[in-house]
Order: C-alpha cells, then structure tokens, then sequence
C-alpha cells in the first residue's frame, strides 16, 4: 500500500491481472460533465481516516473564542490526477491542474475474516451485555469505492490562494470568492418599446402647454411663449442588454457565516410581537 500525499491513510488500487475489463479507474468524459471511478483497498480499522483524508472539508482556524478573527481553511477532495486542464494559447490558471474530484465514496465492503469475529464496540458508560456490548463485523481490509467528477466551482488548496494573493492578514481570503464559487450568469434583456410616427410621443414645453391634442408642432420654445410641444419620433425600440448573476458559497459550516439571515429565536412562540 502507498500513502496518500501528507495525509495518514495508505492504500492500494484494485487492479485486475487478467485481460478482462479493468475494474478501476473507469473513466467517462463528457462536453459538459465528466466522471470517473476508483476502487481501493486500506485496512478496515482506518477507513474513517481514509474518508476524511478523501473527502472536502473545512474548518475555521485561528478564530478566537466567539468564531471571530479567524480564516476558512479547506482540506480539499481527492483529485483524479490522470486527466488535467489543457494548456492552450491562452493561459488558464487550471491548465495542468486535475479537473475531477472525488464527491461520494459508495460503497464500502469489508474483506478478510480476523481471527476472532465479531468484536465488541462500547460506548462509553456502556455495560457489556451477553455478547459483549455493541456488535460490529471486523475485517482486514475495505475495499471502497470512489467516485470523481467535474465540480462547477473552482478547487484551490490554502497555499494556492495565497500565491494568488487572495489574502487578508496573511491568511486566505474566502471573501475573494475565487475557490468554492458557482457563479451563474442569466441573461436578462429589457426591451424599451417607444411610439412610432403614427402615434408619436411628444416633448412637452413646461411653460406652455399644448393649445390641443392635435398641436404637434416641430419645435420647442423653452422660454414658453412660442411652439409647446414636438414629436418624438423613434422607431425601432431600444434593447437595453443585461444579465443576472448569482453567487453561490458551497461547502460551509453554519458558523462560519458570520451573517444570519434567518433568526431561530424568532417568532410568537419565543418572543410574541416579532413577525
């Protein structure tokens, strides 16, 4: 078994010897999404490590004892490193970098019968009962099962964001919205339809008024004392381009938001008079 980067988990890939159909990777790429396979084998008593170490978390460090003061730092998902970002005439900050990524670990089997079977878990302050408490198979291996694909946020570790000097106070800065950001872009055209010359609208000199709804002279006075109104005559409408954007932080723990959108304590129950 090899050791998986810095971390304390050691695994072995599934491989077939045989010129049957390999088991793992098996790999699956499309123009908008794609995915891939892993099967490991890691001793059975450490596969909690193993999913830790495999999976993406985060933690909020150097914080002080109320949450704040501190930064978010992301232990990332494991990357599929056999497939990586294209290096093109435009430089990419992912060119080179893996571009899937682990997301779910299903399932995980037990292979390999110890000795002595099953073993006694208790929890504790628990008493051992006729079997000798909590019963759970025990194994020597886990064989799990890992699954990447393309994540539509980008993937950067701390000392990433640092060198891409998304800081503040030496620290990463998860407000740079650079790493764990979906970004969607919605466009939204807002179409501005004006009269035309059968019906045109009319500028209307405050000074004087027209004398009648058919007084449509071609000109203005701004001084009030000559022609009151003129034809405004434009034709086809205007199209004002736009679009929407929304933002969405993924992979948070409550408490590193430090704004609270929805109050718990609210309501008429807790405190009578609030909405």
């Amino acid at each position: 078994m090899i050791p998986y980067g810095n971390t304390k988990t050691v695994f072995t890939e599934f491989i077939s010897r045989t010129l049957a159909p390999a088991e793992s990777p098996v790999e699956s790429l499309g123009q908008d999404h794609s995915n891939c396979r892993r099967t490991f084998f890691t001793f059975w008593n450490s596969r909690q490590q193993a999913y830790q170490d495999f999976s993406d978390w985060c933690f909020l460090a150097g914080a002080d004892g109320t949450g704040y003061g501190g930064y978010i730092s992301r232990h990332n998902p494991m990357p599929y490193p056999d497939i990586v970002g294209i290096s093109g005439a435009v430089s990419s900050p992912l060119s080179g970098k893996p571009f899937m990524y682990c997301t779910k670990i299903d399932p995980v089997q037990g292979w390999g019968v110890p000795g002595k079977q099953p073993i006694s878990m208790l929890n504790p302050g628990q008493v051992a009962g006729p079997l000798g408490g909590t019963q759970i198979a025990a194994f020597y291996y886990a064989k799990m099962t890992l699954h990447f694909e393309t994540l539509p946020w980008d993937v950067y570790n701390d000392d990433e964001m640092i060198g891409a000097g998304c800081v503040f106070n030496g620290q990463p800065d998860e407000a740079s919205l650079l790493r764990n950001m979906i970004r969607e872009f919605t466009p939204n055209p807002m179409t501005i339809t004006l009269q035309g010359a059968a019906n045109p609208m009319k500028i209307v000199n405050t000074g004087n008024p027209p004398s009648s709804a058919g007084d449509v002279p071609n000109s203005c006075d701004s001084m009030g004392d000559g022609p009151s109104a003129r034809a405004l005559f434009i034709n086809p409408p205007k199209i004002i381009p736009r679009f929407n954007v929304r933002l969405t932080h993924v992979n948070l723990n409550e408490n590193m938001v430090q704004t609270q959108f929805i109050n718990r304590a609210m309501g008429a129950k807790q405190n009578p008079g609030s909405h």
